[in-house]
């Protein structure tokens, strides 16, 4: 996704999304802004700084850590998932 294109799927700014940018919340892929390409999860991350900034008046660092451990608690629950599937399958296997 371009810029635009990121800004209007998120309903936001694109001065948002260059201050997402700025404070190293959304990756920079080039020097000049309409050169910044997005991908589908930066979509989700744009969403999710928008409504902790609004939800909680969050500072930029804090949206940056608060995204950061919501992230690693998604992939914590993911390995959890996995590992008791696992599980499953072995006593399944006796």
């Amino acid at each position: 996704l371009s810029l635009d294109e990121l800004a209007g799927a998120c309903g936001l700014e694109t001065q948002w999304i260059i201050t997402l940018v700025e404070a190293d919340i959304l990756p920079m892929t080039a020097e000049d802004p309409s050169a910044w390409r997005f991908q589908s999860t930066h979509l989700s991350r744009a969403r999710r700084a928008f409504r902790l900034q609004r939800d909680f008046d969050a500072s930029l660092t804090a949206i940056t850590v608060m995204l950061d451990l919501l992230e690693e608690i998604a992939k914590l629950r993911q390995i959890n998932a996995q590992h008791a599937r696992q599980s499953f399958i072995d006593l399944s296997a006796d």
